[in-house]
């Protein structure tokens, strides 16, 4: 039972042995109740607070189901075995009724709650009966009610596998997602990096992806799997641009990807320090760290260092790029590019450490990188370059639109091809004042086209995320406002939060 002082709005989901239940705002709850002697029909239980939001997610056992009602401001979830769970010698026993234990907050009990809309008993039946009254019991039937014997972490509709991890691609919200399922829970590191998908786990176990053909690939291409010291990984292609999620599904986990997102997940923040000696270093406050794996990027040609941790999750949702490494954006755990030969990654019980033997070169001001002044780019674009000056754009020689939009089409037709990049760029920023996103999104195609360099000028990315954002295309809008040089800028990440917003 939850118990609130106010009126409160939440959602209920169950799904794949979770119960998730999220509320319109935050407090602190108190779960340690519920750790040391779950309920019956309770394997685990954890809360987390994100953007103002609490929710608390509780693993099921098996054959167990959940309601949720209200009572006055309380909001009460109600664990039950579904039909045919309970053994059918002690359902038909009528016995009294034992206490109920503690939830989540404390049980208020008053007079004439036990109706119809009271909170329900979540005792099992076979355990109230073993306690109350064991002659009326079978031999056998009193064994199994005095000690039930439930799996925990069950896999939905089946039994758990032995000795590897399998691999399945089924029906998500957004297309297909990848679920893979584990004999046990094990700690995970989700991310995206030059259009592959790594999904890292901190077990040695072979992954069994026999079941992943090429006509249930969807919009991934053929799996990869690394073996690690002390790892494992699964690398698969991305055909198109997605935004990728991840859930901790009691032992399994399901990755997904596609246009919108169930979750972002808690947000790993990211601090420096510096010790008396004046040496820094970095901390990214992963809760629960597990462990540091080590693996190589045969792509790119570099050395990846992943943090993984389990559910809830918790993704580094903008990468953050500094002198001695890169921290990749995670949909779950911590993703670490080294540039340093000798970085060394460490994991602690609530955060990852990154540093140097003679420490990080790292900035006070909190920007440890600064994009390069490129000749074209105005004084305002450099020290903000996510700022948008929509009515400097509009300026043009005429009157009116028509003749300002002459103008650029004049200088264009008569252009050399040298100045083709900069004047597409000057006339899609010149749309964009004027609020046409899609057809500023058409010269910036052509300014990049034009002259390569557009893709590392911030200053280019940000106006074409701007308009992505402006015309709906979230995914690359929000690529665009993560490049290099718009990371720690406040107007990019404005305009980040708004492209996920509509994501939903």
């Amino acid at each position: 039972v939850f118990d609130w002082n106010q009126p409160v709005l939440y959602s209920f989901v169950e799904r794949q042995g979770l119960a998730t239940i999220t509320f319109d705002r935050t407090a602190k709850v108190d779960l340690s109740p519920l750790r040391v002697d779950p309920p019956p029909y309770l394997s685990h239980a954890s809360a987390v607070e994100h953007d103002g939001r609490l929710a608390v997610v509780l693993t099921l056992k098996p054959g167990v189901s959940v309601n949720d009602f209200r009572e006055d401001l309380s909001i009460v979830l109600d664990l039950k075995p579904t039909a045919g769970s309970v053994p059918p010698a002690a359902a038909e026993t009528d016995t009294p009724a034992v206490p109920e234990p503690e939830a989540v907050q404390e049980t208020r009990e008053t007079p004439g709650t036990q109706g119809q809309h009271g909170p329900k008993n979540i005792v099992p039946d076979a355990v109230q009966t073993a306690e109350a009254g064991h002659d009326e019991l079978p031999g056998d039937a009193k064994a199994e009610a005095a000690e039930p014997h439930i799996a925990t972490n069950p896999l939905p509709q089946g039994t758990r596998p032995e000795g590897k991890a399998v691999v399945h691609l089924v029906p998500g919200r957004s297309g297909t997602d990848i679920l893979v399922d584990w004999p046990e829970p094990v700690g995970a590191a989700v991310f995206e990096r030059a259009g592959r998908l790594w999904i890292v786990f901190d077990a040695v176990l072979p992954l069994d992806i026999a079941e992943v053909t090429p006509e249930k690939l969807g919009p991934f291409g053929v799996p990869e799997v690394q073996s690690l010291e002390n790892g494992t990984a699964l690398v698969l292609p991305l055909r198109d641009k997605a935004l990728i999620g991840a859930v901790e599904e009691g032992a399994s986990w399901r990755i997904s990807a596609g246009e919108t997102l169930t979750t972002t997940g808690r947000p790993v923040s990211l601090s420096r320090s510096w010790r008396e000696d004046g040496r820094g270093s970095v901390a990214l406050d992963l809760k629960g760290t597990r462990k540091i794996l080590k693996m190589r990027d045969k792509l790119v040609g570099d050395e990846i260092i992943v943090a993984t941790a389990r559910g809830p999750v918790q993704s580094v949702q903008t990468p953050r790029n500094f002198v001695e490494f890169q921290a990749l954006q995670t949909a779950q755990g911590v993703a670490i590019v080294p540039v340093a030969d000798d970085l060394n990654v460490a994991a602690a019980p609530d955060n990852v450490i990154v540093t140097r033997r003679d420490g990080l070169a790292l900035s006070a001001h909190g920007a440890d990188y600064e994009a390069p002044a490129a000749k074209g780019v105005s004084v305002a674009a450099v020290k903000a370059p996510a700022e948008m000056h929509f009515a400097e754009w509009r300026e043009a020689p005429g009157d009116n639109f028509t003749e300002r939009r002459q103008y650029y089409l004049a200088r264009l037709a008569n252009a050399r091809t040298r100045e083709l990049g900069e004047l597409r760029f000057a006339y899609g920023r010149f749309l964009l004042g004027y609020g046409l996103a899609p057809e500023a999104l058409a010269a910036f195609d052509g300014a990049l086209e034009a002259n390569r360099r557009f893709h590392i000028d911030p200053a280019f990315r940000a106006a074409k995320g701007v308009a992505g954002v402006l015309s709906g295309r979230y995914v690359e809008a929000i690529a665009d406002l993560s490049a290099n040089g718009l990371d720690n800028a406040p107007h990019a990440a404005a305009w980040r939060g708004l492209a996920r917003a509509e994501l939903g």
